[in-house]
């Protein structure tokens, strides 16, 4: 029983090492259900490589892993987060945001904090780009998507009320300002 455990740790292990990402997940697929303890530490030592491959920008292999992990595991909390870690590095901003509202409700009370700091932090950043850039009509699309997350929020309201008047759309600018909390 544990020269088999072995075998299908090792197994996982090379598959990874040598980027086989189906036969890798197939071979944690086995350990979860056999090994739960071994699954345990591998996924481990994958989240730390992922996190390497981050930090020293290998993203198409992130890219890769992830794509092929989430397909199999679509909920896994941790993998939609270093996801959208690595939409950020890849300077895909308004897809990280997305992906951290879809993450939102998986996540415990603690996690979401974390996200919502987060999204903040890079809706902020992205909202400036954009009217540093004077694209109105670019930030009028990505606060009208972000607000069917959070319909209420007065930092995408008021992003888009000044990208409408930026156009001199004064009625959808006037509407987007309607849309405030009065208080």
């Amino acid at each position: 029983n544990s020269a088999k455990q072995a075998t299908e740790l090792l197994k996982a292990k090379d598959y990874f090492n040598q980027q086989e990402f189906d036969l890798a997940i197939q071979n944690y697929a086995v350990l979860i259900k056999h090994y739960p303890q071994q699954a345990e530490q591998l996924y481990s030592d994958w989240l730390a490589h992922l996190k390497h491959w981050l930090t020293t920008n290998k993203l198409s292999i992130a890219d890769e892993f992830l794509r092929v992990f989430l397909n199999r595991y679509p909920y896994d909390i941790s993998m939609l987060k270093m996801n959208a870690e690595r939409l950020v590095k890849s300077q895909q901003p308004h897809q990280a945001i997305v992906a951290l509202y879809n993450l939102k409700p998986l996540a415990d009370n603690t996690k979401q904090h974390t996200i919502i700091i987060e999204l903040k932090h890079l809706t902020q950043l992205h909202v400036k780009t954009l009217s540093e850039q004077q694209a109105w009509q670019e930030l009028i699309e990505k606060t009208t998507i972000w607000l069917d997350y959070d319909s209420s929020n007065s930092y995408y309201l008021l992003a888009q009320a000044n990208a409408f008047y930026q156009l001199d759309d004064y009625i959808n600018a006037q509407n987007s300002l309607d849309r405030l909390n009065p208080n």
